[in-house]
């Protein structure tokens, strides 16, 4: 049995449809929720998923990592002895883990730029 080919589309329409689903499944990806993952790199237990955009997520991880590092840093400058010890691997992990998102957004920016040029 062969499928019935379209009688009003030529093979480069067809080639273009291809491309088009294409680009809106790496869209559609983009936008998908990848809380899951932030979850488990993140070690924090998230058994949903929510259905925000990706760009969100990232940033609010972020967000989140400026306000965690913060509250170590004012504990160790009101000298707090275990803010004091915390402060040099909090700030080493600040700064992998912001450098990570920060990667993140630069990757998805590249990719929509990719993807508006097709």
């Amino acid at each position: 049995m062969t499928l019935p080919t379209p009688r009003f589309a030529t093979k480069t329409e067809l080639f273009l449809n291809f491309i088009g689903l294409i680009c809106a499944a790496g869209a559609g990806a983009a936008q998908a929720s990848l809380s899951c993952f932030r979850s488990l790199r993140r070690e924090v237990n998230l058994n949903v998923c929510s259905q925000q955009p990706l760009m969100s997520l990232i940033f609010g991880a972020l967000t989140q990592d400026f306000v965690n590092f913060a509250i170590i840093r004012a504990q160790a400058e009101a000298g707090s002895p275990e803010g004091i010890a915390k402060l040099p691997e909090a700030a080493a992990h600040f700064r992998h883990v912001s450098a990570m998102d920060a990667s993140y957004l630069v990757y998805i920016g590249i990719s929509f730029s990719l993807i508006n040029l097709l």
